[in-house]
């Protein structure tokens, strides 16, 4: 049962807590419950359950409660043994679990090193030996079983997944620890986008540091709520989850960090507040949220990477009173440093991440540590009390990266504009060297998402051995309409923005495809690079299990064909204005205009089903026939998803097509044994099997795609309102609302092997568009039969079927 929600800390309680100069990332629960709060109404609320060693199940978590749980899994640390100063890795399920063995860690005086558990099992136990950590516990998850197979009689890796009543309800002897200095509280892991991830030191004030603020200044409305959708196990989860406790602020604690329910959480929870990684945040926005979808929301926090403005855009029309603080940051950094904040209608463009927070200073340096004037670029580096101590057992790395003055270098590359605020272009080690300079991989993703309608995309660099030069490889997610004129707009993006000469290539990733990403949700780039040649050689011997499409751009010496992403754009262009003039001549015909008006008369349109059922019983013989003249078994890999699903081999539930048309022509009485097809049915037969027999592959293709599969989702609506008109149900005529829904993906992927032909041979596009017009022309004399069928005796022959 769902109990009333907390009520917030009073003003008195806030101040005194930010008055506690012992206040810090190790006690504040305890400091908490010293204070007069309301310790029984929901704090958390779990979109996971939480159970204790001792088999005490959580649904909700008021202040008692996490007191109680906090207390049992600090018990059973103690029961296994574990000591203060000793470090615990926990590799737990998202959601409250890493907070809460975060506080029962640090209760006892132990260091949590938590870890995402989207980390591979192999990568967690790497991590683990690399830093010599003194326990690893694990939950529950995904991952857990097999990280227990790989760890198999390992000492000191125990899972926490037991329910044992029997044991404490709280440790024994002085407990909780208590905090006093600026000691090592915790161990977080970094993305790990290079490597195995480094281990960054946070410590109980230095962590604490700039954290205090939120005690006077984050609570801003008489109703606040919370919706968390950091990873728990990152420094950023733990210091929102935190906030919540130090403010007495209601707060849903999700496990889903991208799902497609985010907008539903939001919807139910109606949060004042959100808090994210820019993952979850384009996630939000690839969903297409409505206008004003999210009223109850006043503030985003991003921290991590800086969100793309396009997402920002579109999250702020659904939440049109919100605004969206974009924090960059890094673990390293103990928060997010510097921060802009957007409006609807005022959205902070490109990649500027704004001026550091008060107690923060940042410079732009040379590679000789050299600090830079305005405008030129170089390495981001950061001064601010709350920076890390350094990296867990690796002094050599930390001395590389602390600067003099205390400034530390983020591994970012950017330059300080002439208003004072810092651009951020690229991760150091993602810059792409190419021949004619350096390409700043973040900066061409904001500027394609900007101008293409795109809903992500990754750059990456691919060296182009044995030459020392890079070549910019753009990946688009899965579009299943419109890759091939998706990928050209994008490359003409590209080559607007990109020095004369830098080769570049497109790629539509496969429906199935997931880019490599680490623990966190960032794409692995490195993997990408070192995987992109394996890859495209399996995609030039026909395999599509990755890549669907591929636009490679060269430049005019290279020895790989050249590819003109403006021309194929044209092209592209040209066939979809001749599709829509040819839907347009089919649906002037009498037969259709009728239909539409509702005056076909119901016999008229049994004759047409009839007719209908005659032509498209050879459909498959056409595919095939057309599909025996493709120049590769890439063309014809392409087309079998259509074939199969025709057949109902597409590996569905759905019932074959033809046997939904059968069924149709039972419901109605009819059959294909009588009438015969008359000659202009027979014509058009005819006429599609020449195109389709034709041995150059662009006849029988634009037949198929111009004057059949293009023409289905109109030429069938018509249909429908006719018989709509004569009450008949949808289910009746299914077949027809089925095609209208999905021939256009079929027509797509025709239309997307012509763009190809003509770039080959521009002479090919008057061939595909003679063939439209010549398989339209015999669609109309097929429907002028069938109303000429309608004299009287006509009428009498349909009658007796």
């Amino acid at each position: 049962m769902m109990r009333p929600m907390m009520n917030p800390h009073s003003q008195a309680v806030r101040e005194a807590l930010y008055a506690d100069s012992a206040l810090g990332i190790g006690n504040f629960l305890f400091k908490v419950l010293e204070q007069d709060v309301d310790r029984e109404g929901v704090l958390f609320s779990l979109e996971q359950p939480f159970a204790t060693p001792r088999g005490t199940c959580f649904e909700q978590l008021s202040l008692t409660d996490l007191y109680r749980a906090v207390a049992e899994l600090a018990a059973w640390y103690q029961q296994l043994g574990v000591r203060a100063g000793e470090i615990v890795l926990t590799y737990t399920g998202e959601g409250i679990s890493q907070f809460l063995h975060f506080l029962a860690l640090t209760s006892l005086g132990a260091i949590p090193a938590p870890v995402n558990c989207n980390m591979r099992p192999d990568i967690v136990l790497l991590y683990h030996r690399k830093y010599r950590f003194d326990w690893l516990v694990y939950d529950r998850h995904a991952q857990s079983a097999e990280l227990a197979r790989l760890a198999a009689g390992q000492r000191g890796i125990h899972a926490c997944d037991g329910a044992d009543p029997s044991l404490p309800a709280q440790p024994e002897g002085d407990w909780p620890m208590q905090y006093r200095h600026d000691v090592t509280v915790m161990i977080c892991h970094s993305s790990g986008t290079t490597g195995v991830p480094k281990a960054v030191l946070f410590g109980h004030q230095q962590f604490f540091h700039g954290k205090r603020e939120r005690l006077l200044q984050f609570w801003q409305a008489d109703r606040e709520r919370m919706l968390s959708a950091l990873p728990h196990s990152h420094s950023a989860g733990v210091s929102y989850l935190m906030t919540a406790v130090l403010l007495g602020m209601p707060t849903r604690v999700l496990t889903h960090l991208t799902s497609p329910a985010l907008a539903d959480e939001i919807a139910a929870f109606e949060p004042s507040v959100m808090a994210g990684f820019s993952q979850s945040y384009a996630a939000l926005a690839e969903a297409h949220p409505r206008d004003n979808a999210f009223p109850s929301l006043r503030r985003f926090f991003n921290t991590g990477d800086t969100a793309h403005e396009t997402h920002i855009r579109a999250l702020l029309e659904a939440a049109p009173e919100a605004a969206f603080h974009d924090g960059f940051g890094a673990s390293e950094l103990g928060m997010a440093l510097f921060s802009k904040v957007s409006r609807r209608g005022r959205i902070a463009t490109g990649r500027c991440v704004g001026r550091p927070v008060p107690f923060a200073r940042a410079r732009i340096e040379d590679d000789l540590g050299r600090v830079l004037p305005q405008g030129e670029i170089g390495y981001i580096a950061v001064q601010s009390p709350t920076i890390t101590a350094g990296y867990f057992l690796d002094d050599s790395l930390t001395a590389r990266c602390r600067r003099p003055e205390g400034y530390w270098l983020t591994g970012d590359v950017g330059y300080l504009d002439t208003d004072g605020a810092f651009v951020h272009l690229d991760r150091a080690v993602d810059v792409i060297h190419s021949a004619r300079g350096p390409v700043y991989t973040l900066q061409l993703e904001e500027t394609v998402l900007r101008q293409c309608q795109v809903d992500d995309i990754t750059v990456v660099g691919v060296p182009l051995s044995p030459r020392r030069c890079e070549m910019v490889v753009a990946l688009l997610r899965p579009t299943a309409a419109r890759a091939v004129v998706l990928c050209h707009e994008v490359a003409a993006v590209l080559a607007a923005s990109l020095p004369a000469d830098v080769p570049y290539t497109v790629v539509n990733l496969s429906a199935d495809a997931e880019l490599p990403t680490g623990a966190t949700g960032k794409a692995l780039k490195r993997v990408i690079r070192d995987r992109f040649w394996q890859d495209l050689n399996q995609y030039r011997r026909g395999d599509r299990d990755t890549y669907q499409y591929v636009l490679q751009v060269r430049s005019d010496s290279d020895t790989l064909t050249l590819k003109r992403p403006m021309q194929m754009l044209e092209a592209k262009k040209t066939l979809e204005a001749e599709k829509a003039k040819l839907i347009a001549k089919l649906q002037s015909h009498p037969f259709l205009t009728r239909c539409r008006a509702g005056q076909a008369s119901l016999d008229e349109l049994k004759y047409f089903l009839v007719q209908q059922g005659h032509y498209s019983g050879y459909f498959t013989r056409y595919l095939c026939a057309m599909m025996a003249n493709l120049p590769s078994n890439v063309e014809v890999f392409e087309l079998a998803e259509n074939l199969f699903e025709e057949l109902g081999f597409a590996g569905s539930d759905e019932t074959p097509h033809y046997l939904l048309y059968r069924k149709m022509l039972t419901d109605f009485g009819l059959s294909l044994e009588s009438p015969a097809p008359n000659p202009a049915t027979l014509g058009l037969i005819d006429a599609m099997f020449a195109h389709c027999r034709d041995p150059q592959p662009s006849v029988g293709l634009a037949a198929l795609c111009l004057g059949a599969e293009a023409l289905v989702p109109a030429m069938y609506a018509d249909i429908i309102a006719g018989f709509e008109a004569h009450g008949v149900e949808a289910e009746t005529i299914r077949f027809f609302h089925l095609h209208v829904q999905c021939d256009d993906g079929h027509a797509e992927t025709i239309e997307n092997i012509l763009v190809e032909m003509v770039e080959k041979d521009s002479s090919q596009l008057e061939v595909i568009i003679a063939a439209g017009h010549a398989l339209v022309d015999a669609r109309r004399d097929f429907f002028t039969a069938v109303e000429q069928a309608y004299s009287p005796s006509a009428e009498q022959a349909v009658a007796s079927v």
